[in-house]
C-alpha cells in the first residue's frame, strides 16, 4: 500500500471535500452504512470558525433538518469533529428526540474513539420499544467498542425478535450475535474492524493502545492507514510519532517527507530514530536533511544518530571520537568536516 507525502498537515485539509458519503460505523461485521450527505455542497464548511458560531449559521440560514445534517456530516469529513458535534448539540435543542441527530451524534463519537458517550447518545431512542434495527445496531457497536458485551448482545437480540427483519440483515446480525457470545464467554473481543482502529489511533487513551491500533492496521494495509499515519504524526506522545514515522517509511514511496518530519520532531528521542530512517533514502536526498539537522542538534544521542547516518550514506570519512557528541566545540568540527566532504 502506497500512501501519499502529506505529512503533518491539517486533518481537514487531507480529506478530500468531495468524498460526501462516510462509511457508518460497523464495528461489528457487514457492510458500512452512508453517512448523511448534501450533495448539492462540494466546498465543504468554512476553515476558521467555531463550531457555536456554524451552528448559529447553520441555523439562521435556515436550513432543514437534513440540510444541517449534511453540513455537520461534512465538518466531520473534514476532521473537525468539536464543530461537527457543536452543531450537533445546537441541532438537538431544536429537534429535540430526532433520531438522525443522535444517530450522527454517535458516529461521530465513534470515529473519536469515544464508544460511552456515543452509547449514551443514543439511550434515549433505545429504550423506545419500537426503537429501529438501525439505531439497536449502532448502540450495539458502541457498547461492543466500549468493553460491553453483554449490553451488545440484549441490543442485538432485540433486533433477531424482529419477525420482518430482511433475511440478509438478519444473516449479518446473527452472526455479530455467534461473535458476541464469544466474546461474553472469553471476555476477548472476536475482531476489530478497521474503522475501529483507526479509532483507536485517534481516541485511545493509551499511547500503547493507539501504537497496537497502528500497527495492526499497517499489517491489514487497510485503507484506513493513510489517515491513521498522518494522526501518528500529530501525536501528542513521541512513541506515537515515531512509530508512525517507522510505519510510513515501510509503507510510502515517498522516503523524504517522514525523515524530514522526524528529524524537525521537537522531541530526541523522535529525532534519534528518524535519523535511523535515512538509510530508506538517497543520499541526494538524506544529506542535506542530516546536515541541516545536525546545525540545530543539541542532544548528544540525536546527534551521534545523525552522524551515524551520515557514515551510513557517504562512508567513514569523519571521525567522532567517544564522547564527542557532549562537547559542543567537537560537534560544530564533525559538522563542518561533514559539510567539506559533502561539497566535494
Amino acid at each position: 500500500m502506497l500512501v501519499s507525502s502529506r505529512l503533518r498537515a491539517p486533518l481537514r485539509t487531507l480529506l478530500a471535500a468531495a468524498a460526501l458519503v462516510w462509511a457508518g460505523a460497523t464495528g461489528c461485521g457487514g457492510a458500512p452504512e452512508a453517512r448523511a450527505a448534501d450533495p448539492g455542497a462540494a466546498a465543504g464548511a468554512p476553515e476558521s470558525t467555531s463550531g457555536e458560531s456554524l451552528a448559529r449559521e447553520s441555523l439562521a440560514e435556515g436550513r432543514d433538518l437534513s440540510g444541517t445534517l449534511a453540513f455537520a456530516d461534512r465538518l466531520a469529513l473534514q476532521g473537525r469533529f468539536e464543530e461537527a458535534l457543536a452543531v450537533l448539540d445546537r441541532l438537538g435543542q431544536q429537534e429535540p428526540g430526532a433520531e438522525e441527530v443522535a444517530v450522527l451524534r454517535a458516529r461521530v463519537l465513534l470515529d473519536l474513539g469515544e464508544p460511552g458517550p456515543a452509547a449514551r447518545a443514543l439511550d434515549a431512542l433505545v429504550r423506545q420499544p419500537s426503537a429501529s434495527a438501525r439505531v439497536l445496531r449502532l448502540a450495539a457497536v458502541a457498547e461492543r467498542r466500549a468493553g460491553r458485551p453483554r449490553e451488545a448482545q440484549a441490543l442485538v437480540r432485540r433486533i433477531l425478535a424482529d419477525p420482518g427483519l430482511h433475511p440478509d440483515l438478519r444473516n449479518e446480525v446473527q452472526r455479530i450475535d455467534e461473535d458476541l457470545r464469544s466474546e461474553v464467554r472469553t471476555g476477548r473481543r472476536v475482531s476489530v474492524d478497521s474503522r475501529e482502529l483507526l479509532a483507536r489511533v485517534r481516541g485511545a487513551a493509551l499511547p500503547a493502545d493507539r501504537v497496537e491500533a497502528l500497527r495492526t492496521l499497517a499489517e491489514r494495509e487497510a485503507a484506513e492507514l493513510q489517515e491513521a499515519l498522518e494522526l501518528a504524526l500529530d501525536d501528542g506522545t513521541p512513541v506515537v510519532r515515531l512509530t508512525g514515522l517507522r510505519l510510513w517509511q515501510e509503507h510510502s514511496e515517498d522516503k523524504v517527507a517522514a525523515l524530514r518530519a522526524g528529524l524537525e520532531d521537537p522531541d530526541a528521542t523522535v529525532r534519534t530514530g528518524a535519523a535511523g530512517l535515512a538509510r530508506h533514502a538517497s543520499a541526494a536526498a538524506a544529506v542535506p536533511l542530516l546536515l541541516a539537522a545536525l546545525e540545530r542538534e543539541q542532544d548528544p544521542a540525536a546527534f551521534h544518530a545523525g552522524h551515524e547516518a551520515l557514515v551510513g550514506a557517504l562512508g567513514p570519512k569523519v571521525e567522532l571520537p567517544f564522547g564527542a557528541e557532549r562537547d559542543a566545540a567537537q560537534r560544530a568540527r564533525a559538522l563542518a568536516a561533514w559539510r567539506r566532504i559533502w561539497q566535494r
